[in-house]
């Protein structure tokens, strides 16, 4: 049984040892977390976890076998740690990331020890026509974790097409292609598919984007992947609600729509049926990227093949700017540090000021309240003195009304005002 303290972090295979020993609902229990969290974390940690039932085999004992722990990839959660929540948003100190990227580029694989579909691939055509299409006609899949793919429907078997040549091209040189784990923090491509942009922004909705990029790994170093449709400003004229293209109206339908219907003709961007591939730094303030542009004469199976060796020989500039970015978050580290210890002490100061200022105020106002009441207490003894002289009866009226004197003001202490009282120290 799991011990009921847990210790962090939890490597891989502290986590592989204790969810093969205790049910998933006790762990998580112990870890302050839900199953299904746990079993995130196993997932990302690539730890493999009992199957429904399991525990009632063991019970009546035939117990499955327990499977081995794999080897960890590159992509897989090596230690977890249950995250704490703080009370105000800090900045964390930049991670030196170390690149250990291989020392040569590995000999490929021949196709017959590959498979014939990249397991990103496989079923992704049905997830991308499950969706919508923008205005431009490109998918648009409501399932957010897929391949980097911004393509026509008319174009989707096309592009999955290069997707599946190109990562079984960096998968025989044993790069693996992923979809990005969560815990890398790896950015998407910023993507504007338009043949010509004159210099100008895009108008309309970004295209879609899946939830995590799709990187292949070199040794540890991730380059990020995307293919993407161009699209081809074309004119279209305007024809009960919809854009139709000019380009393929006959001469007779121009000629009908302009006289029978209001009708205009603007330039829109729509998918050409021409590819990019782009490959690029999902590191953070890391700008660097490839292109190949992919037309109807190219051979895609020989250009996905130089593709591996391209950006092996780019490991050197990426690292290279991965280690200039990393100096200059560690600059602006340094100088929010030092802006968060002078604004800790001018706000020390501040405070102290305040505290002077209160403790002084506070203590002219106990001078002043003390002359008050020494008036007060001589009024009353000098009334006191002078009713002697008066006769019995007012005596006795005079005491009456000293006493709803006292009353009316109430007793007051004035060492009580000192005890109350507080140095700037105190503050």
């Amino acid at each position: 049984m799991t011990n009921d303290t847990p210790e962090y972090p939890v490597t891989r295979e502290m986590l592989y040892k204790e969810v093969w020993q205790s049910p998933m609902l006790r762990l998580a229990e112990k870890y302050g977390v839900s199953s299904s969290y746990l079993a995130r974390v196993c997932t990302r940690m690539n730890v493999p976890r009992p199957a429904p039932g399991y525990w009632a085999k063991v019970a009546v004992g035939k117990a499955p076998r327990v499977p081995a722990l794999p080897e960890a990839k590159s992509e897989d959660l090596l230690e977890w740690t249950k995250g704490d929540v703080e009370s105000k948003p800090t900045r964390r100190k930049p991670r030196v990331r170390k690149v250990e990227p291989p020392k040569s580029l590995r000999k490929a694989m021949t196709r017959d020890k590959l498979p014939t579909t990249h397991r990103l691939i496989n079923g992704a055509k049905k997830l991308f026509l499950k969706g919508r299409k923008t205005e431009h006609k490109y998918l648009k899949p409501y399932k957010k974790l897929l391949v980097d793919l911004i393509v026509s429907e008319g174009r989707l078997d096309n592009g999955l097409e290069i997707a599946n040549s190109l990562f079984l091209a960096l998968e025989s040189h044993e790069y693996r292609v992923v979809i990005a784990p969560d815990h890398e923090n790896l950015r998407g491509a910023v993507v504007d598919e338009r043949e010509k942009t004159d210099g100008q922004p895009s108008y309309y909705n970004h295209q879609w984007s899946p939830m995590r990029p799709t990187v292949v790994y070199i040794g540890n170093l991730a380059f990020g992947l995307t293919i993407y449709e161009i699209s081809r400003s074309v004119e279209m004229m305007y024809v009960k609600g919809d854009y139709l293209p000019v380009d393929e109206m006959t001469d007779e339908q121009k000629r009908r729509y302009t006289h029978r219907h209001h009708t205009w003709t603007t330039h829109r961007d729509f998918a050409s049926g021409l590819f990019v591939i782009k490959a690029y730094s999902p590191y953070s303030a890391v700008d660097w990227e490839l292109k190949w542009e992919i037309n109807k004469k190219t051979n895609i199976e020989k250009l996905c093949k130089k593709i591996p060796k391209q950006l092996f020989e780019s490991i050197g500039q990426v690292q290279s700017l991965i280690e200039e970015a990393e100096r200059q978050a560690e600059i602006r580290w340094l100088e929010w540090e030092e802006q968060k210890r002078k604004s800790a002490a001018e706000e020390e100061a501040r405070r102290k000021a305040k505290a002077l200022k209160d403790s002084t105020e506070e203590l002219h106002q106990i001078i002043q309240n003390w002359g008050k009441i020494q008036t007060i207490e001589s009024f009353f003894r000098e009334v006191q003195t002078s009713a002697e002289s008066r006769s019995p009866d007012e005596q006795s009226k005079i005491e009456d009304g000293l006493e709803k004197c006292r009353e009316l003001i109430g007793f007051i202490d004035p060492m009580q005002s000192i005890l109350d009282w507080k140095s700037p120290e105190e503050r």
